[in-house]
């Protein structure tokens, strides 16, 4: 008879991980980690994924926030053009981007 897989919850994660629970909610929406869902109070964590992320950490394959490579370079890029206009977004008159708004 297999043994059943070992849960985590969110908080023991957060403590085992020495982040806020905010961090691990993050890292949920980012597609880093994938809960398990019991009812919508109830999300847990395989360990078995906990550990496989935290030996991709220790291999150099995730960098220290605990975003992938390709993650990281997605949120560098964000933040880069954060100030950057938008497409067919005009503007407000007397704003100017190299003097600041006026």
């Amino acid at each position: 008879m297999p043994t059943p897989e070992q849960l985590l919850s969110r908080k023991s994660l957060a403590s085992r991980w020495q982040v806020s629970c905010e961090t691990v909610k993050r890292r949920t929406r980012e597609g880093l980690l994938h809960p398990v869902y019991f009812n919508p109070r109830l999300i847990r964590y395989l360990l078995s994924e906990v550990l496989a992320l935290e030996a991709d950490g220790r291999s150099g394959r995730l960098i220290k926030n605990g975003l992938s490579t390709a993650e990281a370079e997605r949120h560098a890029r964000l933040i880069r053009n954060r100030g950057a206009r938008k497409p067919g977004v005009t503007p407000p008159i007397g704003f100017h981007p190299e003097k600041g708004n006026e």
